[in-house]
């Protein structure tokens, strides 16, 4: 077989293994979704009612929910609403979608990458994280059409700080600032973490040299004049969520737990069992590996600083969750919710990686000769880098790989539990039921009534007596 030969069917191997894990969750999504509002998502019949009597204001889309707000994925989805009579697959739709543009922003920049160092774009990293980014694991998130504004704050943190990482390094025009500025605004008002997107992005900056006439003072100044305004809009008429359990308090009363809830959050999305270890593993792997790749190996900072600027965005989003959520016990930690956004943290380590791999293999392919001599302790050293990384890397996506696929159990667990209550809104005669969808059976019915009234989700044309 020739080279030419060799390289297509390698090119069609991998491009098959990365196909695999979206093709996957797209059947899971459509055999085990409950095409039915549930939770948080009865939080729109609300606005839904207002919009049909065109009494819909700003105020009411950008009102406080919980601890975020959600104005960007609220108006696209009383827009899909409105357009699909609430069919709640189009939401999971939207889900989906956003996660496959989410992993063509990383090919985009790995390729970025890749092109500049010579190397093959499409190559086993792309699978690694083809698997990360479809993983059965965030099984919440995708059979729940409200977790859409997790997936959109991690679509426009992931774009914006690679957008804003290409254009420092002295050719950051102000055109070009413009659209990390626009993606970090989704970023705040999808989800509440997206405030940290500011912090990362000042970080980036300060870390950056800048040539001729733009000044890193003035591209900083321009980048915190937004921020500022954010976050005075953000807080403006804000207060403490009902019900929220927040303390630092309790935080600094409870040190152990809190630093085990964090290392839990970090490590459940690739080990639902081990999530601990895989905790400490990660931030391992994440410390030592920049360490080791801009003293020891000599990438150069800015090949690998938009990796570092996703992977840092989930582990600051974890002390701030733990402060929120640590009463409720170190196991919330581990809610597959959270791991789109730690799913980040793991593709930064993966990336790390496999540059550790990658420089080490060069290296100990350096002719010895009188001209260029590797000292026995050197190369030692490149073939420890290259075992130790390669070891870590298989344990991390064989960790991966099982988890994904003992989420299995979840889609099923979750469409037999769903599949009878959706049911019920046809009767609405059985509490226990109804509670299922939402906390408060009184409430739901009275929804439900708005619902009917205008024939939305199980009671638009054409829904009756589905199971989906």
């Amino acid at each position: 077989m020739s080279t030419v030969c060799k390289i297509c069917v390698k090119k069609i191997l991998y491009l098959v293994l990365i196909l695999i894990p979206p093709v996957i969750l797209a059947v899971f999504i459509s055999r085990y979704m409950v095409n039915v509002p549930r939770w948080d998502q009865w939080e729109l019949v609300p606005l839904l009612d207002k919009f049909y009597s065109h009494n819909l204001s700003f105020k009411d889309l950008f009102r406080q929910h919980n601890e975020h707000r959600l104005f960007f994925p609220l108006v696209i989805m009383v827009v899909m609403a409105d357009l699909s009579k609430w069919n709640i697959s189009w939401e999971l739709a939207v889900n989906f979608l956003t996660a496959v543009g989410t992993f063509l922003v990383i090919v985009c920049q790995f390729q970025r990458t890749q092109g500049k160092s010579g190397g093959h774009v499409l190559s086993w990293p792309l699978c690694a994280i083809s698997l990360l980014v479809f993983s059965l694991i965030q099984w919440e998130n995708w059979l729940w059409g409200w977790q859409f504004q997790m997936l959109m704050n991690v679509f426009a943190v992931t774009a914006g700080l690679f957008l804003l990482c290409n254009h420092v390094n002295g050719r950051l025009g102000w055109i070009k600032i413009v659209w990390p500025i626009v993606l970090g605004v989704i970023a705040s008002f999808s989800f509440s973490n997206g405030l940290l997107y500011w912090f990362i992005g000042l970080m980036i900056l300060a870390l950056t040299s800048f040539e001729g006439h733009k000044t890193k003072r003035k591209v900083i100044i321009v980048w915190l004049l937004p921020a500022i305004v954010v976050f005075i809009v953000f807080f403006y008429d804000y207060h403490k969520p009902q019900g929220s359990q927040m303390s630092l308090l309790y935080v600094f009363q409870h040190p152990v737990e809190y630093i085990k809830y964090i290392l839990v959050f970090y490590g459940a999305s690739v080990s639902s069992k081990h999530a601990l270890v895989f905790g400490v593993l990660g931030i391992f792997v994440a410390v030592i590996g920049v360490i080791l790749l801009t003293r020891l190996q000599h990438v150069q900072w800015r090949e690998i600083a938009p990796y570092a600027a996703i992977g840092l965005y989930p582990l600051l989003s974890a002390p701030i969750v733990g402060a929120a959520r640590l009463q409720i016990g170190v196991w919330q930690a581990s809610s597959p919710r959270y791991t789109t956004f730690t799913i980040l943290f793991w593709i930064a380590n993966v990336i790390f990686l496999f540059f550790l791999i990658q420089t080490s293999r060069n290296a100990m392919k350096i002719r010895v000769d009188d001209d260029h001599l590797m000292g026995r302790k050197q190369c030692l050293t490149q073939k420890c880098i290259f075992v130790l990384s390669t070891v870590v890397l298989i344990v991390i996506l064989s960790s991966a790989g099982l988890t994904s696929v003992r989420a299995c159990k979840d889609f099923r667990r979750e469409h037999r539990y769903l599949t009878p209550a959706r049911e019920e809104l046809f009767t609405l005669k059985n509490d226990d039921l109804q509670k299922r969808l939402y906390p408060s059976a009184e409430i739901l019915r009275q929804r439900a009534g708005v619902l009917k009234k205008y024939k939305l989700s199980v009671y638009r044309e054409g829904s009756d007596g589905e199971s989906k």
